[in-house]
């Protein structure tokens, strides 16, 4: 039996387009720029789709920018 990625809810996984299942993540590939090429399989019919996404959105540069500007300390 196959067990999906701990890590992604079933709000993240996608619903299968055919019978509207939620997928599965059954590979992760790095890619050089900052991104990662998510698979996904449907247990049920079989569909497989490929995904990318950002391998780390809290290290993108717009979740940087306003975690850095949330960190200051107020003006006085």
């Amino acid at each position: 039996m196959f067990k999906s990625d701990p890590e992604l809810l079933p709000t993240h996984r996608p619903r299968c387009p055919g019978c509207q299942m939620r997928m599965v993540n059954t590979a992760v590939a790095a890619t050089a720029d900052g991104f990662e090429d998510r698979t996904f399989a449907c247990m049920k019919c079989g569909h497989v789709e490929t995904r990318r996404t950002l391998a780390d959105p809290l290290a993108s540069p717009a979740a940087m920018a306003s975690t850095s500007a949330s960190t200051k300390p107020p003006p006085r």
